[in-house]
């Protein structure tokens, strides 16, 4: 599970760690991230799982690539991560949130990116 600043939530993100090339699938259920880690670069907070998957759990930061998989509407619930098995070339563009920063970031490769492993909300 994750959590972004833009993008609606139920959002499936294919999300590659670029050091390792491991990569997981995570559900965007949350916003953030927020504070010193959005100063830092960081774009997307995952949970403890997602990140011991990529091998940044230790590091607590990484290069990765966000790939959308499945917009999400908005609306939160239990998404099946197994069936979103490759990026959605035709998906409609999201709608447009309230941002300082113009407009959501979607399949490009992202700055250093910080991995915050106490979110409770974003699951274990």
């Amino acid at each position: 599970m994750a959590a972004h600043r833009t993008y609606p939530f139920g959002t499936v993100v294919h999300v590659t760690n670029l050091g390792n090339r491991r990569s997981v699938n995570v559900v965007i259920l949350d916003r953030g991230p927020y504070g010193k880690n959005r100063r830092e670069g960081a774009i997307i907070d995952l949970s403890p799982a997602a990140a011991e998957k990529l091998g940044i759990i230790k590091r607590g930061q990484a290069r990765v690539k966000l790939e959308v998989l499945v917009w999400g509407d908005g609306q939160y619930r239990s998404i099946d991560l197994r069936k979103s098995a490759k990026p959605a070339d035709n998906a409609p563009a999201p709608p447009r949130a309230p941002s300082k920063e113009g407009s959501p970031q979607r399949n490009q490769t992202c700055g250093s990116q910080r991995v915050r492993t106490d979110r409770s909300s974003c699951g274990a």
